[in-house]
């Protein structure tokens, strides 16, 4: 099972720049979502648990919007699985 974060573009483009090749192989290929009316153009990244905690890890000291939106999707496929809290508390 993977994890599914969506965030706004903004945090992506904040985030991208922090991915190092190792990580950013280990992820399915980002999907843009346009905006429309009120809802700003939005990514959804999916990936592995161990692949979004190591996102978590990059994107706290310098995009916090993006690692609200990792913490959170992290949550929730724990939450989802039954798996207990790990490192992103």
């Amino acid at each position: 099972m993977s994890v599914e974060m969506v965030m706004r573009r903004e945090s992506f483009d904040c985030l991208e720049k922090l991915i190092p090749k190792e990580v950013s192989e280990g992820m399915q290929a980002p999907v843009f979502l346009q905006a429309s009316g009120t809802t700003p153009h939005q990514v959804v990244l999916t990936c592995s648990v161990e692949i979004a905690e190591k996102l978590l890890e990059l994107a706290r000291p310098s995009c916090g919007p993006a690692a609200e939106n990792i913490r959170i999707a992290i949550a929730e496929y724990r939450k989802s699985t039954g798996e207990h809290d790990g490192p992103t508390r």
